[in-house]
């Protein structure tokens, strides 16, 4: 139970933190559905109090309110193109906002009904609960906030018997936000864990699990671009020497079964920081950033060659590839490093397959 608790905190905290940008503009949009609420809610209250005899004079005490909302709007509409993509900035003026609004709400309420227990602030707290997404303790902290303003007025502008009904009623409202946003936090880290799922799918070659050959493009070149100049970077290409071969006389369940076994060839010889794509029908790539002294290089090699040599796939026995290598120190781009290696791809096949040739340069 606690270790699935963690690992939903683990996958919340991963949601918010992919997610930052997209969070912060909801946020700041549930900010002026709340200000757009306020306004068309006063003026409702107004009307039906009106309507119904309750008051038929404007009551002083709302001005503070009014004023509030339309400075927050006014802000709003000066700040929002400026914060919308930073979930920090949005947190501030949410935090601002949603506790002068606290503080307006408890001090109209206290003020009206002295003898009544709070009823507006705690719905509030809800209502905050479930339209304000950030990191947990940022959430804790704003509902902590919001709950102390409606206990500290309360305690200083009630009765002791009501003011103490008060804290009961906040404190089991805290208590059931907080499970309000555990249940968010729930449907969040579930939706993040359904669409890294997907990112997964869309980036993986079905037979292999590796990683295709956009999606072995894309981690390359990110990898690559922040690479500064002596920093070392090598790409392998390997090519499947006579799959055709394998096909036409054992059958393609046979050849699919022998990519797989390269597959884990290769999984199991290179690290798991390494990229590793198949990239075509029997071409596959590996990038490997740092350093790779020559003899290890060549030891590799040897032993993915001997690796498949030894491999029985049904009939079929005796594999080999041909490996084209690239080392670069020049921080070169991918399609600069893919020439290369392609390059000494073209050589190696020339020099009679099951070998690899390494070049820096073409």
């Amino acid at each position: 139970m606690i270790e699935d608790l963690f690992e939903r905190f683990d996958e919340y905290y991963l949601f918010i933190s992919k997610n930052e940008k997209r969070i912060a503009k909801e946020n700041l949009y549930s900010i002026r559905s709340v200000i757009s609420f306020s306004v068309v809610g006063g003026f409702v209250y107004l009307f039906v109090s009106w309507a119904l005899r309750i008051t038929t004079k404007f009551e002083a005490i709302f001005i503070p309110f009014i004023i509030e909302i339309f400075l927050f709007s006014l802000l709003y509409q000066k700040i929002h193109a400026s914060v919308i993509d930073s979930i920090q900035k949005v947190r501030v003026f949410a935090f601002c906002f949603y506790l002068c609004f606290t503080i307006s709400l408890a001090y109209i309420e206290t003020y009206r009904n002295p003898n009544m227990r709070l009823f507006i602030l705690p719905a509030g707290v809800f209502v905050v609960a479930a339209i304000y997404t950030d990191y947990f303790f940022f959430t804790t902290l704003l509902k902590v906030m919001m709950c102390a303003i409606c206990i500290a007025f309360s305690l200083n502008m009630k009765p002791k018997e009501v003011a103490n009904i008060d804290i009961i009623t906040v404190t089991m409202t805290f208590i059931l936000a907080i499970f309000v946003s555990y249940v968010i936090m729930l449907k969040d880290s579930m939706q993040n864990q359904d669409t890294r799922i997907v990112e997964k799918k869309s980036e993986s070659d079905m037979l292999t699990g590796l990683y295709n050959k956009l999606a072995f493009e894309e981690k390359s070149k990110e990898y690559l671009s922040g690479r500064v100049l002596g920093a070392k970077a090598t790409l392998f290409i390997f090519d499947f020497d006579n799959f055709k071969h394998v096909n036409d006389n054992y059958g393609h369940q046979t050849g699919d079964e022998a990519l797989k076994m390269f597959a884990r060839v290769l999984k199991d010889y290179f690290h798991i920081t390494d990229i590793i794509g198949r990239v075509g029908g029997d071409e596959f790539m590996v990038l490997v950033m740092g350093e790779m002294p020559v003899e290890f290089l060549d030891n590799r090699c040897r032993k993915i060659q001997h690796e498949l040599r030894v491999a029985k796939v049904g009939e079929a026995a005796g594999f080999s590839c041909s490996i084209g290598i690239c080392e670069d120190t020049r921080a070169r781009s991918f399609e600069e490093m893919y020439k290369i290696a392609d390059s000494a791809l073209y050589d190696a096949k020339e020099n009679g397959k099951a070998c690899h040739v390494v070049k820096t340069e073409i």
